[in-house]
């Protein structure tokens, strides 16, 4: 099985994205449980999208678990 993960640049002049944070520690828990890929994307309309879909069909992963983080929220949902 094969899990690509997607997480964002930091943006709206944010230090650092939560789901950047996610792509290390998933890293960490799931290294020897399956085959993982990771993709950073661009903060971008036009820009995330291109990105994510050539490494979907250049990996061809099991899954894709595309994350994101809601800047107005003080704690996850």
């Amino acid at each position: 099985m094969s899990i690509l993960l997607s997480a964002f640049l930091p943006f709206s002049g944010d230090k650092e994205n939560s789901s950047l944070k996610i792509l290390e520690q998933a890293q960490s828990i799931w290294k020897d449980q399956v085959e993982l890929s990771f993709v950073v994307l661009p903060v971008t309309f036009g820009g995330a999208w291109p990105v994510l879909y050539e490494k979907i069909k250049t990996l061809r992963p099991s899954y894709v678990l595309a994350m994101g983080q809601d800047s107005s929220r003080s704690r996850p949902a």
